[in-house]
C-alpha cells in the first residue's frame, strides 16, 4: 500500500465532524495510514539491516541518541560521513514514532464507542483536537436550534 494513496491527512488542529460515522471514518483512515507507515518503515529497515550485516552477523540497534558524523547547520542536523548508518538510525526513530501513533490511534478508536454512552446524541457536532498526528480530545457541541432564516421579498415589476 502506497502512503501517497492514503485518505488520511494528518494535520494538527481542531477538526469538526457533523456525524459520528464521519468521525469514526476519520479514525479508521488514520489507523490505515499509520499501519502503512509502520509497514513501509519496517520493510525498508529490514532491507537496510540485511545489507549492512552482509554476512557479519546481527547488527545491533543504534542508540536512541544520534551518533557521531552529524553536524549542525543552522537549525538542521546534517550527516555526510555515513549515510547508510544515519538512514538506519532515522528509520528506527521513525518506526518507533509511527508505532506510537498507531497505538494511540487504536486507543482512540476503541474509546470512541464509549463517547456515545456518555450522552452524545445525533444532534451534536464533534470537535476533535489532533496533536502530533494523534486524536487527543473531543468536544461535543450541541447543534444550534433556533429560528430558521427566512428570506421574504416582495417584488414589483414596473413597466413604462
Amino acid at each position: 500500500m502506497n502512503i501517497k494513496q492514503e485518505k488520511a491527512q494528518v494535520i494538527d488542529g481542531l477538526k469538526t465532524f457533523y456525524e459520528f460515522e464521519e468521525l469514526k471514518a476519520f479514525g479508521s483512515d488514520l489507523l490505515r495510514y499509520y499501519e502503512a507507515r509502520v509497514e513501509q518503515y519496517s520493510q525498508r529497515l529490514d532491507t537496510m539491516l540485511r545489507q549492512q550485516s552482509n554476512g557479519k552477523g546481527v547488527v545491533n540497534k543504534p542508540q536512541s541518541h544520534i551518533s557521531s558524523g552529524w553536524i549542525r547547520v543552522g537549525t538542521l542536523v546534517v550527516n555526510m560521513s555515513n549515510p547508510v548508518q544515519a538512514t538506519t538510525e532515522l528509520l528506527f526513530k521513525l518506526l518507533e514514532d509511527a508505532k506510537a501513533k498507531l497505538d494511540a490511534t487504536k486507543s482512540f478508536l476503541e474509546s470512541l464507542e464509549s463517547v456515545l454512552n456518555i450522552g452524545a446524541n445525533k444532534e451534536v457536532n464533534y470537535l476533535l483536537c489532533v496533536r502530533n498526528g494523534v486524536p487527543e480530545k473531543i468536544i461535543l457541541e450541541e447543534r444550534k436550534r433556533g429560528k430558521e432564516f427566512n428570506y421574504n421579498v416582495k417584488l414589483q415589476v414596473v413597466s413604462d
